[in-house]
């Protein structure tokens, strides 16, 4: 069980091969 800062448990953990994302998602666009 992962855990950030916040005190947040991460239930979904998304591991980045690249530094940038291909998919339109707001993981990496958040605006």
């Amino acid at each position: 069980m992962l855990i950030d800062t916040y005190g947040r448990v991460a239930t979904d953990l998304r591991v980045s091969l690249t530094d940038r994302c291909n998919l339109r998602c707001t993981y990496c666009m958040p605006e």
